[in-house]
């Protein structure tokens, strides 16, 4: 495989600007271009960010409406459920106060014709208690006795309640029990339950209001969250004062509700809220929870329902808040549509440049192979031409001394003929690479054709002599080269003419040189031979 020859410099005025032109263009036109782009996409960009921002604020602010709205909606299904269970115990009062002697019996028969079970299936239990003077337990003994339920804990009917004496005038004691409450368990008639503190402290407030009272159970009823506690009053409407009540009441009606229950059927299946369900006061502190409060991070709403009781809502904020249809194609096409537009700016706006670069390189690529040697990558006849007549008038100019090397090859012909046309060809890309190292930058290299060279020596800027190159010239080429892989090896040598000093024209150089090769042949080959000297040729005109 023939070596690389080493580029050729390619001096000739113009050309350089030829070669830096269609680059610099290229390079003006991307720059521009690309500046150009690059504004067109920031300004797109921060077109489709603002936009978006505006879009999922107002998505934002829907949604926080949205949540305001369902969180109002919760808290006011609670209170409507407070409500009904608050119309429960109303009405229960109103039954035991036509029928102040009912027995568990009774009630329980009340419950089942006003269907309570199926219309409050949170609801766990409801009794009367019963307000009584310690003076009349004798006559509340012999109520009971009617009782089988109640005698059944008390032994004989007629036998005497035995409570413990605490002080107070009146006992709070259990007269009748209803819903799905056996007899075992039910707290037993005998026992004061008022003597707990925390069921004692509702007489008060009933009296007071006239209305119910929320306890937690979980205290004096076990597994009993809620205690809804009604007044009973004798006779047909609650009194009008606080005296009047107190005098008139005989008791109070308590429902036992299982509040999660009561909380579950509030929220349902929701998953966009967390409600927590407070009660608390002296004696306890609980609460009933739908959903995760602690996680949620929406708007929130704190309710007090009735004195005691609490209700906390909080939205639970969805991560896809903002990212409405219109959000998402907002970005979507405000990405797209800069990208696209910067790029086919940048495309359209580079194209023409681009364009004549392409003609300014096919047009340098044709040049080129006209003036270059296709085997060597040297200058061609017409280059060496063109280049040594600029030698001599730059030597005409500053006074220097110009020098032309005309090499031919001894014997070239018997290469071809041994080894063939390819190895001849791979002998002359070699010589080529060395001659070529052998001279300087400024220097031309060039093939006339078949085994002939011309070297142009530049005096301006040469410390040699055209005599020494030529020495170095012979020496050089008579080095052996290796051909197919080093397995071959060629010997080949030069006879050189050498011409030096001003001449009329570059192609009188040429032809002195060329005449003094000769010469060298005639003396045997394998060397050099200096043209005749010529007179000084007067200065062009």
């Amino acid at each position: 495989m023939s070596p690389t020859p080493r580029p050729l410099p390619d001096p000739t005025p113009g050309d350089d600007v030829a070669d830096r032109r269609a680059p610099g263009r290229l390079r003006r036109a991307r720059r521009t271009w690309g500046l150009a782009s690059i504004l067109t996409l920031v300004a797109g960009l921060t077109f489709t960010g603002v936009a978006f921002s505006a879009e999922r604020r107002s998505a934002e602010e829907e949604a926080e409406k949205a949540t305001e709205v369902l969180v109002g909606d919760v808290t006011a299904a609670f209170h409507i459920e407070l409500q009904r269970q608050s119309d429960l115990v109303v009405s229960t009062a109103g039954a035991v106060a036509t029928n102040p002697d009912m027995t568990t019996a009774d009630l329980e028969g009340w419950v089942r014709s006003a269907r309570i079970i199926e219309r409050y299936p949170e609801l766990t239990g409801v009794g009367f208690v019963r307000y009584v003077p310690r003076a009349e337990l004798d006559v509340h003994a012999a109520r009971l006795a009617a009782d089988p339920a109640v005698a059944s804990i008390l032994g004989p009917a007629g036998e005497l309640l035995v409570v413990a004496d605490t002080g107070r005038a009146h006992v709070c004691l259990v007269q009748a029990v209803g819903f799905q409450a056996t007899p075992t368990e039910i707290v037993e008639p005998n026992i004061d339950i008022c003597a707990d503190p925390s069921l004692a402290s509702t007489i008060g407030p009933m009296i007071s209001t006239g209305g119910s009272v929320y306890r937690s159970g979980t205290t004096v009823a076990g597994d009993i969250p809620l205690i809804v506690v009604t007044p009973v009053f004798a006779g047909d409407e609650v009194p009008s004062t606080i005296s009047a009540r107190r005098d008139a009441f005989i008791g109070a009606i308590a429902t036992l509700l299982d509040a999660d229950r009561v909380v579950a059927r509030v929220v349902g299946d929701r998953e966009d809220v967390a409600v927590d369900l407070r009660y608390r006061d002296a004696y306890s502190d609980v609460s009933f929870r739908a959903g995760d409060l602690a996680a949620a991070a929406g708007p929130q709403r704190v309710a007090p329902l009735v004195p005691g009781w609490r209700l906390t809502v909080r939205a639970v904020d969805d991560p896809s808040v903002g990212w409405t249809r219109t959000a998402f194609v907002l970005v979507v096409a405000g990405v797209a549509a800069p990208v696209l537009l910067a790029t086919l700016l940048y495309v359209l706006g580079t194209g023409r440049a681009r364009a004549l670069t392409l003609v300014d390189e096919a047009t340098e690529e044709l040049r080129h192979r006209a003036l270059h040697d296709p085997l060597t990558g040297l200058a061609n006849r017409g280059l060496i031409a063109e280049r040594a007549d600029a030698l001599v008038a730059r030597a005409r100019r500053d006074g220097s001394v110009p020098a032309a090397l005309f090499i031919d090859l001894d014997g070239f012909k018997d290469v071809n003929d041994t080894h063939g046309h390819q190895a001849g060809d791979e002998v002359l890309a070699t010589l080529a690479v060395r001659i070529r190292d052998e001279i300087r930058e400024s220097d031309t290299v060039g093939r006339l054709g078949g085994d002939e060279f011309v070297v142009l020596l530049d005096g301006a800027s040469s410390v040699e002599s055209p005599e020494s190159v030529a020495r170095r010239l012979v020496e050089a080429i008579r080095t052996p080269i290796l051909l197919d892989g080093g397995r071959v090896e060629v010997t080949v040598s030069a006879s050189i003419g050498v011409a030096a000093g001003l001449r009329a024209d570059g192609g009188q150089l040429l032809h002195d040189a060329d005449v003094a090769v000769y010469r060298a042949k005639d003396a045997g080959k394998d060397g050099w031979s200096l043209a005749e000297s010529v007179p000084d040729v007067p200065a062009a005109p």
